[in-house]
């Protein structure tokens, strides 16, 4: 584990889960309604990182199924943050103040990664990151961010980036953007 964000790789590759990932957003919208999809990401016996136990979850959750086969050791989850176009379209939004608290709190994840269309977004732990938050108050705390940066004029996107930065950066959480199972 990295001692904080300034000492956290400079880059992140999981390119050999691009597959579940893309698979897990295409599932994101059945009828044409948001469903978010996700995995577990555990570390199997033969040293590679794997995604399993792939589930779907509501339009604005999903609740990973944290039981791995014995020799699995959990690393973090992935999930997709899917907006139908009844709720606005979006794509590229970051992890939530929930999924960042939830991240925070559960001492078996050292990472945790959101698709939303093409983007990517990857937090990591570092010895920086507290032991536990107020998961209420860290995803209110959120909202009003994304709130008043959209208030002043920025996109929902966009919005939820930025405040996904400033979360991260006030807990001692390395964050990444990319796409394709790159991210820096």
């Amino acid at each position: 584990m990295p001692v904080d964000s300034g000492h956290s790789p400079k880059s992140f590759e999981i390119l050999a889960l691009q597959k579940d990932f893309d698979s897990a957003w295409s599932r994101s919208f059945p009828g044409g309604k948001s469903q978010e999809q996700g995995y577990v990401l555990v570390w199997g016996p033969d040293g590679n990182l794997h995604a399993v136990n792939g589930g779907s979850g509501t339009t604005g959750t999903f609740t990973p199924n944290f039981n791995v086969e014995s020799g699995y050791t959990i690393y973090g989850m992935f999930h997709t943050h899917s907006y139908s176009v009844a709720e606005g379209g979006y794509t590229g939004v970051s992890l939530s103040g929930a999924d960042i608290a939830n991240l925070i709190n559960d001492s078996r994840r050292q990472i945790s990664v959101v698709q939303s269309g093409s983007l990517q977004f990857l937090m990591l732990k570092t010895e920086a990151t507290p032991l536990s938050v107020n998961r209420s108050a860290m995803n209110n705390s959120e909202n009003a961010a994304i709130s008043n940066f959209v208030s002043g004029g920025m996109n929902f996107s966009e919005a939820s980036r930025v405040a996904a930065v400033n979360t991260a950066r006030q807990n001692g959480l390395a964050y990444y953007e990319g796409s394709n199972g790159v991210f820096i």
